[in-house]
């Protein structure tokens, strides 16, 4: 196995985990309202429900988050090393490590947002259908 292996499995691996959990928070807000109460007011959700729905949004912030600062962090180095530190388009060269920290603050943090929201939903079927 080559470092490029690596580092290729870890990109194809957290793609995949930041689309499942995107595909999980958006159903999980889904599932939020189908449990909507209608109400005098308008639809309302259910009081236990409101925890788990700020952690989805918080998720879908993050999830939007990390893609911008990623987009920007690399935006401005591809023009770092063409504009101001020239490399010829051919030569390798590395990057600083720093630039992908904040990416992957955002990527875990995404993941326990979802993680937590579910945890919260669960116990609200759970004790909905009184299965605990």
């Amino acid at each position: 196995m080559k470092l490029e292996d690596a580092r290729s499995a870890y990109e194809d691996f957290s793609g995949r985990a930041s689309d499942i959990a995107r595909t999980l928070a958006l159903s999980g807000i889904a599932l939020i309202w189908v449990f909507k109460v209608d109400s005098q007011n308008g639809p309302q959700v259910p009081q236990e429900l409101v925890v788990p729905g700020i952690w989805l949004v918080v998720h879908l912030a993050l999830d939007l988050t990390q893609y911008l600062y990623a987009t920007i962090a690399w935006g401005l180095f591809h023009r770092w090393k063409e504009h101001w530190r020239p490399v010829a388009a051919d030569k390798d060269f590395l990057a600083p490590r720093a630039i992908n920290w904040p990416t992957n603050a955002f990527f875990y943090g995404k993941v326990v947002a979802v993680g937590i929201a579910y945890w919260y939903l669960l116990a609200y079927l759970l004790s909905r259908y009184q299965i605990a």
